[in-house]
């Protein structure tokens, strides 16, 4: 059994290990490269990344708004960030890792933070000496690599698509669609994505 860190594992939704995931439990489907599941839906336990079988659970709360409001950040920033807060769907998806996975994860954080906070300790001295200034630029744009390589490397999944019932989720790999997940209109597709 994969080790869950939400309340009650058996209420989130069992694996059924004769194919793919009940439906009142977590079922999936795929179109294309894309996972469609419920919002609060527990995938199938499978690591996303490499489809053998997931020791570790992970939850993901995920937000998305329709793409043409980024347009906004041209107006402004702040306008931007409230119009985004009241526009935008969320949804939270329980997905599985296996060992591998979940230690590379936790790489990619700790690389981020350790670029990061080597920016800081580079650019303070900058702010304290005529002389060392130039480290000023160095360091700010080791704290920016840095967060932004430990944002992307530990990424898991994001959301291609969230509106008031579905998640369509990006980023499970190939591995975990063939094992895991039934393709849209397949012999074993659920009515509640084919009828949407």
């Amino acid at each position: 059994m994969a080790k869950y860190d939400s309340d009650d594992a058996s209420s989130a939704g069992l694996f059924n290990p004769q194919g793919k995931h009940s439906p009142s439990h977590g079922y999936c489907q795929r179109e294309g490269n894309l996972v469609v599941v419920r919002n609060g839906t527990r995938l199938p336990d499978y690591c996303i990344k490499c489809g053998e079988p997931a020791e570790h659970r992970l939850i993901r709360k995920l937000s998305w708004h329709p793409p043409i409001y980024y347009l906004l950040v041209l107006v402004g920033l702040l306008v931007y960030i409230i119009v985004a807060l009241i526009v935008r769907k969320t949804a939270t998806i329980d997905i599985g890792l296996c060992e591998r996975h979940l230690r590379r994860r936790w790489a990619w954080i700790a690389f981020g933070w350790m670029i990061a906070l080597g920016g800081i300790a580079t650019t303070v001295p900058g702010f304290n000496s005529q002389e060392l200034v130039v480290l000023v630029p160095v360091g700010m744009s080791m704290l920016v690599l840095g967060m932004i390589g430990g944002i992307i490397g530990s990424r898991t999944v994001t959301p291609d698509k969230i509106d008031d019932r579905f998640t369509w989720l990006k980023g499970c790999r190939p591995e975990f669609l063939a094992v895991a997940c039934d393709p849209v209109g397949g012999t074993m597709s659920d009515p509640w994505i084919d009828g949407r």
